[in-house]
């Protein structure tokens, strides 16, 4: 409404599925038949978003300052009709808040905060297959540019938990980098680490994951 105050967007769903049919390959006018396949679907799912954005002037630094929340219900309004003991049922929940905050120290150094909680759940809650996890990630980063050699290098340090269905620590740092070599000639180099230690089903393992690119251009 002003650009002293927050911007905020809002955001609602509402969406219906219906497909399938009762199916029998040897009798498909029998409704009795006990061959009978069931491949119906009806699902209604809900969600919205709220985003708000804030540019604001704190202990003398300019900041940007973002939340957001989601929310989505998908019902499975064929549960009770559906007697199978191989049904799996669509029904879900989604969940998810971001919090991020960019602090201009001066005009060359930046630093980013980002914090994030992610919660999801599938099928019924007494149902054998029934799955969920929660996610929580915190990374902080800083960016450094100018308008001589080194047009841009950040770094960002990030930390992840997971808990539910697979437990998890993920560690992980990004660095990315361009360079302006000469005139037209620049540089860019990105890295990127991911370390994680998982527990599925009462098994412990580690894994990591590295990506390493360097891309050289020159503008004619």
């Amino acid at each position: 409404p002003n650009i002293n105050f927050p911007s905020i967007t809002l955001n609602y769903g509402f969406y219906t599925k219906e497909s399938g049919d009762l199916l029998s390959y040897e009798n498909p006018d029998d409704p009795d038949d006990p061959d009978l396949i069931d491949t119906r679907l009806n699902t209604r799912t809900e969600n919205y978003n709220i985003y708000l954005s804030h540019n604001l002037t704190f202990f003398n630094y300019e900041h940007n300052f973002s939340l957001s929340f989601y929310d989505s219900e998908k019902k499975d309004l064929l549960f009770n009709e559906i007697i199978s003991e191989n049904y799996i049922s669509p029904r879900s929940s989604n969940k998810n808040y971001n919090l991020s905050l960019k602090s201009y120290l001066d005009e060359y150094w930046s630093t980013d905060i980002y914090l994030s909680n992610s919660y999801f759940d599938f099928a019924q809650i007494e149902s054998e297959f029934y799955q969920e996890q929660d996610i929580v990630i915190y990374r902080f980063g800083f960016n450094y540019k100018n308008n001589n050699i080194i047009k841009n290098i950040g770094t960002w340090l990030d930390y992840s938990e997971g808990e539910g269905t697979t437990e998890y620590t993920q560690y992980g740092i990004k660095l990315l980098m361009n360079l302006k070599l000469y005139d037209n000639l620049e540089l860019e180099l990105y890295l990127r680490n991911f370390s994680k230690e998982s527990n599925v089903n009462s098994k412990d393992s580690n894994s990591s994951n590295s990506v390493v690119r360097a891309n050289l251009s020159y503008r004619f």
